[in-house]
């Protein structure tokens, strides 16, 4: 995990789109990948956090479940934390996919 997030973070930060950039990636104890966000353009006062959360949640999961990309953490059991900010470094919420919620 530590050589997956070494060479992500290579090439960081990394706008992912218009709203969204990947600012780093750390292989944290107890099998856990963190990857690190900020909403670019948005602030947290502007944030309805559930309805944020419930938008990502299950895309998120798909997205652990199914990319090739995300092959090394369905290998190992890992579960992957997703934390998003808003553009003044303010953290807005966290979504922790676990091996259950891929493997169902």
């Amino acid at each position: 995990m530590l050589a997956t997030a070494t060479e992500i973070n290579k090439n960081a930060p990394i706008v992912v789109d218009n709203d969204t950039r990947l600012d780093n990636c750390v292989a944290l104890p107890g099998k856990i990948f963190q990857y690190n966000y900020t909403l670019i353009n948005t602030e947290k006062s502007a944030v309805n956090v559930e309805e944020f959360r419930q938008y990502l949640s299950d895309r998120l999961i798909n997205f652990v479940k199914t990319s090739p990309q995300m092959k090394f953490a369905r290998d190992r059991d890992v579960s992957v934390n997703y934390n998003y900010s808003d553009k003044n470094g303010e953290f807005i919420l966290a979504i922790k996919i676990t091996p259950q919620d891929y493997k169902e």
